[in-house]
Order: C-alpha cells, then sequence, then structure tokens
C-alpha cells in the first residue's frame, strides 16, 4: 500500500470569504490555454496529410 493515511475525497471548506486568486491572474490564464489550443490545433491541421481536416476547423 502506497499511502497508510486515507485522505478524504474533495478538499476542505473554509469560512474565507475573499478570493485565493485575482480575477485578472483567471482571464489571463483561460485567455492564455484558449489561444495555445487554437494555436496546437491549427498547427496539428496545418502539418496533416489528410486534406478534409483543415476544412472542419
Amino acid at each position: 500500500m502506497i499511502f497508510k493515511r486515507q485522505v478524504p475525497p474533495g478538499g476542505t471548506v473554509t469560512s474565507s470569504t475573499s478570493a485565493p486568486f485575482s480575477d485578472k491572474l483567471m482571464m489571463i490564464t483561460t485567455f492564455f490555454f484558449c489561444n495555445v489550443s487554437l494555436g496546437t490545433q491549427s498547427f496539428g491541421a496545418n502539418f496533416s496529410m489528410r486534406n478534409d481536416l483543415n476544412a472542419s476547423l
């Protein structure tokens, strides 16, 4: 057995009313991951040998 202590599923609930991350950080992270996703799909479609994939994107 790897773990001797049983860890309950989920996280812990606190009484904190402040956000752990700023809205600006979450917006930049979402923007970055969306752009990376679009870029990798375009890159993959560009070097794909199938001609019908470029038409679907």
